[in-house]
């Protein structure tokens, strides 16, 4: 494509949001920040963004929104994004270990992409703690919290990917 140029993120400072923009990442920040969530805004273009970050999860989430947009509404459309995202929930099932490294977010992600049985998830991060691969505290976690959550709509699309992947393999000649 000619003549597009894509626009790239900038993490903002919090010094340099507005009052009320800051505000509301200072809320999310205390309320998130101790089940293992970072939060920024970053600028793209002219829309803002909330970026949640947790290396306990699979990935991170974002949130846009037009810089113009009355604070209710941003407010409203966070927590909509928050409620509709089971992760948020189930990573507040338990204290969040001091040491949060990315190895537990990739093994939940992994177990939910790959249709881990939750008897399987469960002996595997046993066996990783019992070869103290994980710590007591991460291990605690994962029981608690379990796989990677996925919004309803993506977990149905991921579904039915692994579906037709599954009978694509099956219809071809050996």
């Amino acid at each position: 494509m000619t003549g597009l140029t894509p626009v790239r993120p900038i993490k903002l400072a919090d010094e340099d949001l507005d009052p009320g923009i800051r505000g509301l990442l200072e809320d999310y920040r205390a309320r998130l920040g101790p089940h293992g969530w970072k939060v920024h805004v970053e600028k793209v273009g002219d829309y803002l963004s909330f970026q949640f970050d947790n290396p306990l999860s699979g990935g991170s989430k974002g949130m846009q929104f037009e810089r113009r947009r009355p604070l209710a509404q941003i407010k409203q459309q966070l927590e909509e994004g928050i409620q509709e995202d089971p992760e948020f929930a189930r990573t507040q099932l338990a204290v969040a270990p001091r040491r949060q490294r990315r190895l537990i977010g990739a093994l939940r992600y992994a177990a939910t992409w790959y249709g881990w049985p939750n008897k399987v998830f469960e002996e595997v991060i046993e066996v990783l703690f019992h070869f103290r691969s994980i710590s007591k505290a991460e291990w605690e976690w994962m029981r608690a919290v379990g796989p990677q959550a996925w919004p309803e709509r993506i977990e149905r699309d991921v579904r039915k990917h692994q579906r037709a992947e599954r009978r694509r393999k099956k219809s071809k000649p050996d």
